[in-house]
């Protein structure tokens, strides 16, 4: 085997692909080596991340690289004494998803890149790799029902990537079964400090929908929280299993929308208005009831 080719991880908050190339694993002689790598069409080089190092983790002065948004091309030492390598030697280099479409947004995919080797003393060929790409720009959960308020906590969680974004909006339509709690409402950033803590950016249109916005530039995590009270109290009223729902949206300037993400959250509660249970102690011929 003459090149191997692996990925090194992917940063969510830059949406960049680390990759690896490692060439010569088994320190054979080969003669007059290129390395090419083109970008797939949803990636480009990012400019200065190349390195390449030796087996003992030295940078390597002796060749020469060729490098483009869409590809880099190095090559290795090609006049004698230097012709053939007989070490084995790592380069990295990362690359950018192009659409934030996918580094913007909520998704979950894998990404590859493809590397080939040339040379003169034998046959070149091409080593592939992926790396799974998850971003997650919007998250929504749901806490525990309160039965003596009949009410339940929702928590929204805006940019877990941590990057860039802006003007971000976030937009939340509740069920007609329940009533959004503006009283409720909060944002905290990252570090658990209160954001606007005079809820500016929050408005409420006093029936189903609530909007919140983040104007300019964000880069951190933020976590909204708030509570809904389930006021169809028709459900209460037979023994069964309700489901709550609810689903938030956001849009930022750079995807298209409006409401380009969304994330649904679901509750299940039991509803009794009787409840029965037998209780039986062994060695007896009776059983109590409840």
């Amino acid at each position: 085997r003459l090149m191997e080719k692996n990925s090194s991880g992917y940063t969510a908050s830059t949406g960049r692909i680390s990759w690896e190339i490692i060439v010569n694993p088994y320190k054979e002689s080969l003669e007059n080596v290129v390395i090419t790598d083109n970008m797939s069409v949803d990636q480009e080089y990012v400019d200065l991340t190349f390195t390449i190092k030796d087996s003992g983790g030295v940078d390597y002065l002796g060749g020469s690289l060729v490098s483009s948004v869409s590809s880099i091309v190095y090559t290795f030492p090609a006049t004698p004494p230097n012709a053939a390598i007989t070490d084995t030697y790592t380069i990295t280099f990362e690359t950018l998803i192009t659409d934030p479409e996918i580094y913007e947004n909520n998704y979950n995919q894998n990404h590859s890149n493809t590397a080939s080797i040339a040379l003169s003393n034998g046959t070149g060929g091409n080593e592939n790799a992926n790396q799974r790409v998850t971003s997650n720009v919007l998250e929504k959960t749901v806490g525990d029902y309160e039965y003596d308020t009949r009410e339940i906590e929702w928590t929204i969680i805006v940019n877990n990537n941590q990057m860039s974004l802006t003007d971000v909006l976030i937009t939340d339509t509740i069920e007609a079964n329940q009533t959004f709690i503006e009283s409720t409402f909060s944002v905290v950033d990252n570090l658990g400090a209160v954001h606007d803590v005079s809820n500016l950016n929050l408005a409420y249109d006093n029936v189903d929908t609530f909007t919140y916005s983040f104007p300019g530039e964000i880069t951190q995590k933020y976590t909204i929280t708030y509570k809904t009270e389930l006021t169809d109290l028709s459900l209460l009223r037979e023994n069964q299993t309700i489901t709550l729902e609810n689903t938030a949206y956001l849009d930022h300037d750079d995807i298209a929308g409006p409401l380009a993400v969304n994330y649904l959250a679901q509750k299940d509660i039991i509803s009794e208005i009787i409840y029965k249970e037998e209780t039986y102690s062994g060695g007896t011929d009776y059983i109590d009831w409840e």
